[in-house]
């Protein structure tokens, strides 16, 4: 069950990351980075079921209002 839940979350972050790669226009690597040390990645840690429970875009929209509005 562990590692069913451990693919979920990989495929749900590699959506939120991609979303990221393309609003920003940046490499999969530099969005990978940019997710690192973000209030999602410290919820999806402690509790994914929550976090999954909304579409990956609702995540990225608050990404951009909060984390990275200072790139815009």
């Amino acid at each position: 069950m562990k590692v069913n839940q451990d693919m979920l979350k990989l495929r749900y972050t590699s959506r939120v990351v991609q979303e990221v790669q393309r609003r920003l226009n940046i490499s999969e690597r530099e969005a990978e980075y940019r997710l690192q040390n973000t209030a999602y990645n410290k919820l999806m840690d402690s509790d994914p079921e929550f976090v999954m429970h909304y579409p990956a875009r609702v995540w990225v929209d608050k990404l951009f209002k909060v984390e990275f509005a200072h790139n815009h």
